[in-house]
C-alpha cells in the first residue's frame, strides 16, 4: 500500500474475488551497468552413511528419489546441505500452478514485496521483488532459470518445467552477490532421446465479476535420433479483468470538474499472455560424456489495466475524472547454450546465456498533479514508463568428486549487465483528449 502525503486517494494492490492470485505492483528505480569475473570455489563435505543409516530396514514402499542442482551438480535432495524448498513439477501440474506467483505464495519463510526490494524498476509491472526469511532490499534475493540470473521482478508462466527449487541463506559463492538471502532455481524439462512424450492441456474458468479466463498449453519431446532430441512448447493464457473503471465521474476525487454522468469500463486488469520454449540435446554415446543443450524460450504479457484499488481492497470500482487508460506490456527473451564434458579430473561445464527484457507501462496521473499543484480544472497527465533489461552470462566451472564424501567446483563467472529505466510524465495541458494513447478504444 501506498500513499502520498496531501493526497486523499490510496492505492491497494492485491489479489481478491479471484480464483487466481492476481498481480501486485507498486514502484522503485534503477539504472546501471556492470561488467566482472569472479573466480569461485566450494568443497561440500556430507556423510553419505549417516542418511543411508538413518533409514528403516525395510520400508512399506520405495520413496521417489528427488533430484536437485542447489550446489551447481544434479544430486540427491538428502544430500544438499542447504535449507531448501523443492517443488516438483508433478506438483505443480497438480494444483493447476500457471505463473510464478502461484508457486512461490505458498513457499515458507518468502514473501512479495513492491517497490522496495530491488526489483530493478519503478513501474508497476516490474517492481515486484521477493524476500527470503525477512530479508529485504536492493539485490537480496536472486531468480534462476536454469543458469541464467534473470530480475527478481519477472513472473514467468510455468511450461515445461522439471522442478523449483527455493535456496534459504545466503548463497553467494555458487550465485553472486545478489544472494544474500536466497535464491529461487526454476529448471525446465531437458529433451530426451528415450522416447516421443507429448500433451496438450487446456483450461477453462470463470470469474466472477470478471467472465472466462483460459490456460492452453502444449508441450512434445521428439527424439530425432538416438544421439539427439528436441522439446518443444507452447500457451496462451487469458485471465479476465474483474475491476471497473468510470471516467466522467462527478464522484471521483475530482470529481467537481466534470459534468457527468459516467462513463464505464468493465474488465479492467484482464491479463493476455503468450509465450514459448524451444531446446536441443545432443549426446553423443561415445564421445566421454559429451552434451550440447541450447535453448531459447520467449514470453510477452499485456495487461489493460492495474489490479489496483481505491481505498479499500473491497471496492471494485477505479472512479476518474478524466479518461487516461493505464496499461503494461512485458515482454522477455532467454537464450543459452550449456555444454558439457566428462573428463578424467571431473565434469567440465560452460553455460552461456543471453537474456533480454523490455517492460513498459502507462499509468495515469492526473488526479494526484492536481492535487500536488492545485490546479484548477484537473487536467490530463499520463506517466509512461520504460525498463530495458539485457544480461550477457558466462560461467565455466569444474566439477568433480574426491572419494564419496567430498565435492568440489571452481571455476569462472564473467556478468555484463544493462538495465535503464526511463520515466516520461507529460505535462498538464499538453495533452488533448484525442492525443492520450487508448482514450478512444476505451
Amino acid at each position: 500500500m501506498w500513499s502520498s502525503a496531501g493526497l486523499t486517494r490510496t492505492r491497494l494492490f492485491f489479489a481478491a474475488a479471484a480464483p487466481r492470485l492476481g498481480h501486485y505492483r507498486v514502484p522503485s528505480m534503477s539504472l546501471f551497468r556492470n561488467a566482472g569475473i569472479v573466480v569461485l570455489m566450494v568443497c561440500g563435505v556430507f556423510v553419505a552413511a549417516d542418511v543411508r543409516a538413518a533409514e528403516p530396514e525395510a520400508a512399506a514402499s520405495p520413496l521417489q528419489e528427488i533430484l536437485v542442482t542447489a550446489e551447481k551438480v544434479t544430486e540427491n535432495v538428502q544430500k544438499v546441505p542447504i535449507s531448501l524448498t523443492v517443488i516438483s513439477g508433478d506438483t505443480l501440474a497438480e494444483q493447476g500452478a500457471q505463473d510464478f506467483t502461484d508457486v512461490l505464495s505458498e513457499v515458507p519463510n518468502l514473501a512479495f514485496q513492491y517497490g522496495t526490494a530491488g526489483a530493478g524498476g519503478m513501474g508497476l509491472s516490474s517492481s515486484r521483488g521477493i524476500s527470503i526469511r525477512g530479508i529485504s532490499g536492493t539485490n537480496t534475493t536472486s531468480v534462476y532459470i536454469d543458469d541464467t540470473p534473470v530480475p527478481v521482478s519477472i513472473d514467468p508462466h510455468l511450461l515445461d518445467i522439471d522442478h523449483i527449487e527455493v535456496l534459504k541463506g545466503p548463497q553467494g559463492t555458487l550465485y553472486g552477490q545478489a544472494s544474500m538471502g536466497g535464491t529461487v532455481k526454476i529448471v525446465t524439462e531437458r529433451p530426451s532421446a528415450e522416447s516421443f512424450k507429448g500433451n496438450v492441456d487446456v483450461d477453462g474458468h470463470e470469474l466472477d465479476g470478471g467472465g472466462f479466463g483460459t490456460f492452453d498449453s502444449t508441450r512434445v519431446n521428439i527424439p530425432l535420433s538416438t544421439d539427439v532430441a528436441v522439446r518443444l512448447g507452447g500457451f496462451y493464457s487469458y485471465d479476465p479483468g474483474f475491476l471497473t473503471r468510470t471516467y466522467n465521474d462527478p464522484s471521483a476525487i475530482n470529481g467537481q470538474y466534470v459534468t457527468g454522468p459516467p462513463e464505464v469500463v468493465n474488465h479492467v486488469g484482464a491479463n493476455t499472455s503468450y509465450g514459448g520454449t524451444a531446446s536441443l540435446r545432443f549426446a553423443p554415446e561415445n564421445s566421454s560424456g559429451l552434451v550440447i543443450e541450447p535453448m531459447i524460450m520467449a514470453e510477452t504479457t499485456h495487461s489493460n489495466g492495474f489490479l489496483a484499488t481505491d481505498n479499500s481492497t473491497s471496492n471494485y470500482v477505479q472512479r476518474r475524472a478524466l479518461n487516461v487508460p493505464e496499461n503494461w506490456t512485458d515482454t522477455f527473451y532467454l537464450t543459452s547454450l550449456n555444454i558439457s564434458i566428462d573428463t578424467p579430473i571431473g565434469k567440465v561445464v560452460s553455460s552461456t546465456s543471453d537474456f533480454y527484457r523490455d517492460s513498459q507501462d502507462q499509468e495515469d496521473g492526473s488526479d494526484v498533479t492536481q492535487q500536488l499543484f492545485n490546479l484548477k480544472p484537473v487536467l490530463p497527465v499520463v506517466g509512461l514508463t520504460h525498463l530495458y533489461d539485457e544480461r550477457f552470462t558466462q560461467e565455466l566451472r569444474l566439477d568433480s568428486h574426491i572419494g564419496d564424501n567430498l565435492q568440489t567446483t571452481a571455476g569462472l563467472y564473467f556478468n555484463d549487465a544493462l538495465s535503464t529505466y526511463d520515466e516520461l510524465i507529460q505535462s498538464p495541458g499538453t495533452l488533448l483528449p484525442g492525443d492520450i494513447p487508448g482514450a478512444n478504444a476505451a
